[in-house]
């Protein structure tokens, strides 16, 4: 491979290399910052779940709302504080009657009731063997000591508070139910509070004791696996010792898994490999639960079912009178009952948790559906999976260099709709996943921060590689435009008449003598190269004095000095430029010896249309209008009159500096209006007196011409002749004139003007 295709490919590969690296990097950095799995949670979780909508919750699970429409139906306050405790035992009796699982009160019964409903309650409780209470956890600062030499910085204890001792003894078992703190929403529960002692929360306890009759299958398949209790002993005798309370033997069980960094891989292993009970796929359904939930996270995400009251919410009110035979029955055999606050609407709402569900109106879901949720997902050993940081490194990686790859070569909207397509791609393999399985894969950081990173980075390297090109389409075209228009045409490529202009300006045409011969004698390489060498030496002046050199042909040149308003000293830079071309072309022929290329000039100046000309798929920009053609006659009239430098006196108007001689009135071939014809013969300062004189003497005659004194003006130009050493072309030419004009009269409307019938 030669090393400009190598260099190319390397170039090629630069792009989705350098956008893929930017667009890691950033979704990398998004993940690593504070800021980024919050964001993560609160826009791209919630949307996930907003366009999954509600799901079915487990028929095992109920919720006896206490709000304020059973409270009036019951002839009972509208504060459940006040709720006799003999109310609930009516509840729990009539629950337990009909073969509820497990009893659960998302109500805190910290403080004593009167003594016969208490003793009421309890006795409810024990008979149904079944009933969780919540109790509170209380955070309590605690200073370190009370000596002012010591450490001054008080540390925090969460504490438990249990409900009143007939109760709390009473209860099958006791837990809170504390939720994470965050700033806009609640998303994840605890299942145990490291905080409190790992203390297990509300739905942990419930589900254990709902599952109890997998109690003794897991107490086994953790004695296989050599689990041991916190203190070294076996499983099994730290499960009899512990006290009577559910929580108790809850905590004993985590703890056994988490002794030893091992024992959840073994547990895993031995379930996967240990048959159920032969038909009973209950008690093995409710083993894999267990196991899973103790050797799962602190703190796991809530798949949420749906807005209030999705899991089944039956009034209080109705609950008992169904319970008790009114209407139709109330099933809740084998199920799990929460009995809390769930109100209606936002007004009377008092246990309001705000989650991705949260209603317009103001309504949360309330913290026992909240509880109901976390005890369905445990039953369905569901909840919503965060992507793993190593699926988030792909995620992350992968994606990225996708979208570098998608970029690559396309221009900008086509680059935004490849990204929207793939991003919508994304999103919809993220939405199958998290409908189907609760599997929730990053949006925020893939979908905006990646793709937002790669389409700007794609804009920004497309505007460098155009600003690239630009440049050296820029620089290309200034070798045949004026820079300012290759500019303007670089910036307009896609029309060719962008920088058409219409100017006032001064041409400058050139056209070198014995061109023609010259090229006979030359073969093409050797005269390519010899007319460029020409060419530097008529360009310099021009570009040094401003002008715009607009075309070459052969050995001719056309330049131009163009602005918008007319310029009196655009047309002195155009004569200078002529006199110094004249110099730098003697100094060239001068070193050249038979190679010389004699050069002549004519300028005019006018209007004139500056942009492309052509058509179809061939155009080329040049200067349009008839001081084009001028200045092309007169360059043309220098070897009718033996001169080298003829002007307009339109180019003369004005100036100061330089020196002429009027040559006369001219119709130049092709024209129908003269032209008033200069010899430019240089700067005041360079112009001899020999010189001044012959200008004053050729003025004379021209006068004599014009009045028709042929003899006169024919003695002067004779004159003029013999001071210039036989050679002056104008003189010559004129005598010409006389001559003819002596034998053959012009009519009486002559006006002095010569009229020329060739080029």
């Amino acid at each position: 491979m030669s090393p400009a295709r190598a260099t190319r490919r390397r170039r090629a590969w630069s792009r989705p290399v350098a956008i893929g690296a930017v667009t890691i990097a950033a979704g990398l950095l998004f993940t690593a910052l504070p800021f980024g799995p919050g964001i993560e949670e609160w826009a791209g979780l919630d949307l996930l779940f907003t366009l999954r909508g509600p799901r079915t919750p487990p028929p095992e699970v109920v919720i006896v709302a206490i709000d304020r429409p059973a409270a009036e139906a019951l002839g009972l306050p509208s504060n459940p504080n006040r709720w006799p405790r003999t109310q609930h035992a009516e509840l729990v009796d009539a629950l337990h009657r009909g073969g509820a699982a497990a009893i659960v009160f998302d109500i805190v019964f910290d403080e004593p009731g009167a003594p016969l409903d208490d003793r009421t309650l309890a006795d409810s409780l024990r008979r149904a063997g079944t009933v969780v209470l919540a109790q509170q956890l209380v955070r309590e600062t605690v200073l370190p000591s009370a000596d002012p030499r010591s450490a001054p910085n008080p540390f925090h204890l969460e504490r438990l508070a249990p409900p009143v001792p007939p109760l709390a003894e009473a209860a099958a078992g006791l837990a809170p139910f504390p939720l994470p703190k965050v700033p806009v929403q609640v998303s994840r529960y605890w299942t145990f509070k490291a905080g409190a002692g790992n203390a297990p929360s509300l739905p942990v306890v419930a589900f254990h004791v709902y599952a109890k009759d997998a109690h003794g299958p897991l107490v086994a398949l953790l004695h296989g696996v050599g689990a041991r209790a916190p203190d070294g002993s076996p499983i099994e005798g730290a499960m009899a010792r512990s006290p009577g309370h559910a929580e108790h033997a809850v905590r004993t069980l985590r703890e056994a898994v988490e002794r030893d960094a091992t024992t959840r891989g073994r547990l895993e292993t031995a379930l996967a490999e240990t048959p159920g009970p032969p038909g009973n796929t209950r008690e093995r359904h409710l083993l894999e639960r267990l196991a899973r939930l103790y050797a799962g996270p602190d703190s796991p995400y809530l798949d949420f079912y749906g807005p209030p009251r999705t899991i089944p919410t039956i009034p209080y009110d109705l609950a008992l009178a169904r319970l008790s035979g009114a209407g139709s029955a109330l099933d809740v055999r084998g199920k799990s009952v929460f009995v809390g606050l769930s109100a209606y609407t936002g007004a009377e709402q008092r246990d309001g948790v705000n989650t991705v569900f949260s209603q317009a109106n103001g309504l949360d879901l309330s913290g026992v559906e909240i509880a109901a949720t976390a005890f369905g997902n445990i039953l369905e050993a569901r909840s919503v999976e965060a992507a793993s940081p190593g699926t988030q490194l792909a995620v992350a990686v992968g994606w990225g260099a996708a979208l570098g790859l998608v970029t690559w070569r396309l221009r900008a909207l086509a680059s935004a709709a490849v990204l929207l397509l793939a991003g919508l791609a994304y999103f919809l393999v993220a939405q199958n996943r998290f409908a189907a399985a609760g599997l929730w894969l990053p949006l925020v950081g893939p979908l905006a921060v990646q793709m937002g990173t790669a389409f700007t980075a794609a804009i920004v390297w497309r505007h460098r590689d155009t600003r690239r090109e630009r440049e050296h389409l820029s620089t290309a075209l200034a070798h045949y435009l004026p820079p300012k228009i290759a500019e303007e045409l670089a910036r307009e490529i896609g029309g060719v008449r962008a920088a058409d202009q219409l100017l006032f300006g001064t041409c400058l045409s050139t056209d070198a003598h014995q061109y023609t011969a010259l090229s006979e004698t030359m073969e093409p390489a050797e005269l390519g190269a010899f007319m460029n060498r020409y060419y530097e030496v008529l360009f310099e002046p021009v570009k040094r004095h401003g002008g715009v050199v607009q075309d070459v042909v052969g050995d001719s040149m056309l330049a131009v000095w163009a602005t918008t308003e007319p310029d009196l000293s655009l047309r002195n830079r155009a004569c200078l430029a002529a006199l110094d071309i004249a110099s730098a072309v003697d100094r060239f022929n001068a070193g050249t010896g038979r190679l010389a290329l004699p050069t002549r000039v004519g300028l005019h100046s006018g209007r004139l249309l500056l942009g492309s000309v052509g058509a179809m798929d061939h155009y080329e920009y040049r200067a349009v209008g008839d001081i084009v053609n001028t200045a092309t006659r007169l360059e043309g009239l220098n070897k009718h009159l033996g001169t080298r430098m003829l002007v307009s006196a339109d180019v003369l108007q004005g100036l100061d500096g330089l020196v002429s001689r009027e040559l006369g009135g001219f119709l130049l071939a092709g024209k129908s209006r003269p032209v008033l014809v200069h010899e430019l013969i240089g700067r005041v300062a360079d112009v001899t007196q020999r010189d001044r004189d012959r200008c004053a003497i050729f003025a004379e005659a021209l006068a004599a011409y014009r009045r028709g004194a042929w003899s006169e003006a024919m003695r002067l130009w004779r004159e003029v002749v013999r001071a210039h050493g036989g050679d002056d072309g104008p003189s010559q030419f004129y005598l010409r004139w006389c001559e003819a004009h002596s034998s053959n009269p012009p009519d009486a409307n002559w006006d002095g003007v010569v009229r020329m019938d060739q080029k």
